[in-house]
């Protein structure tokens, strides 16, 4: 699928070899297309699952080093300019 080539060209995502070099490193992110209707016009792009496991393993999502809640930080950055200040 030509959306699937983009973005092996573009580099954020690989074609994995079959037998993994290192397994405790491999990690397969599932994937899907979602089309979105509008009108006459589909649009596609992937969807790309970090919540999915295999059992006995964590998700992407739970190994991911979370950061700081920013969404206060982001609203005291933004108001004023809503604001004309």
């Amino acid at each position: 699928m030509e959306l699937m080539q983009d973005y092996i060209d573009k580099n954020p995502v690989e074609i994995a070899p079959e037998t993994p070099v290192n397994e405790s490193r491999t990690f397969n992110l599932p994937h899907y297309v979602v089309k979105k209707q509008k009108n006459q016009n589909a649009k596609y792009r992937i969807v790309f699952g970090g919540s999915s496991h295999t059992p006995g393993h964590p998700t992407l999502n739970e190994i991911l080093e979370q950061g700081p809640n920013l969404l206060p930080e982001i609203l005291a950055t933004l108001l004023p300019f809503r604001l004309h200040k």
